[in-house]
């Protein structure tokens, strides 16, 4: 079942990704921007999030927005890399991945953490494990090695209780960087732990037995996402973007799509930090049976 579920989503999300990137014949490139969210969900999810911004932008910067989705995050990096994304939304350890080929002009402001955000550490339901410091042994998914939630913000937090997870826990990657994949893992046993960000907690429910996992703790608190553009693009098209978003209200349907309270103007050197934790290889991925 597990597996037939998995694949019914991959089939939607192939169809999504072919519809997604198909421009009209008449549309003249120069006429247009391309704009890709980091895939930290499933094609269906993100197109839901950000349609309202898509249109926004479009009406706000009098030109075509066309979205471009990729299946994980190496594809997303290599994209903007190409220079085939001229706006970008991403997590800050991909955003320093990118900075020297693209400018973030505003961050987002959640709810719960103003503009920062954090991951949690998963158990199943009924795992005997209480505190990080158990972790020692045990294997543990993450959604991968450049996501913020799904690896960096625990392995702050990990080391803080005395855990390396580098030396002292079986890690393995979620197909595809998915953080839907890492609650199922968990849900089902497959997994001692799993690490994701807080705001994707319910995002597998349709798909798992209802209070199968647990949180075992929060963990450390990181820059929030950056919206970044082209850094080729005039000036004036950089502010055009930037005032467009700081202006949006709180209750804008922009904003509540994205499960934000808003945005801020960016400060780069907030990000310079994560700098000496990145580039670093993935680990393998989870075995599908």
């Amino acid at each position: 079942m597990k597996i037939l579920m998995i694949k019914f989503i991959w089939l939607s999300a192939a169809i999504f990704i072919i519809l997604a990137l198909v421009v009209p014949d008449n549309l003249k490139a120069e006429d247009t921007y391309r704009f890709s969210m980091m895939p930290q969900f499933y094609p269906e999810r993100i197109a839901r999030m950000t349609e309202p911004l898509v249109k926004y932008l479009e009406k706000g910067c009098s030109r075509k927005i066309t979205p471009v989705m990729t299946m994980n995050n190496s594809d997303y990096e290599a994209s903007i890399r190409k220079g085939d994304v001229e706006i970008a939304y991403q997590n800050p350890m991909i955003y320093n991945s990118i900075s020297d080929v693209h400018e973030a002009v505003v961050v987002g402001v959640s709810p719960d953490g103003g503009d920062k955000y954090r991951g949690l550490v998963i158990v199943p339901s009924n795992s005997p494990v209480t505190a990080l410091s158990e972790l020692k042994g045990k294997t543990v998914m993450i959604v991968g090695k450049n996501t913020g939630g799904g690896y960096f913000s625990p392995k702050i937090s990990l080391l803080d209780a005395g855990v390396d997870i580098e030396k002292d826990v079986e890690l393995v990657t979620a197909a595809d960087n998915k953080q839907e994949n890492v609650i199922i893992a968990v849900s089902l046993g497959d997994v001692d732990a799993g690490f994701i960000r807080e705001s994707a907690f319910h995002a597998a429910d349709a798909f798992i037995k209802p209070d199968s996992v647990r949180i075992l703790a929060p963990c450390a608190w990181l820059p929030g996402w950056a919206l970044s553009v082209k850094r080729s693009l005039p000036q004036t098209e950089k502010t055009r973007i930037k005032n467009l978003l700081i202006n949006l209200p709180s209750d804008s349907p922009v904003i509540k799509a994205l499960d934000l309270k808003g945005f801020r103007e960016a400060d780069d050197s907030v990000y310079a930090p994560l700098k000496k934790l990145l580039i670093q290889p993935d680990t393998k991925p989870v075995k599908k049976n």
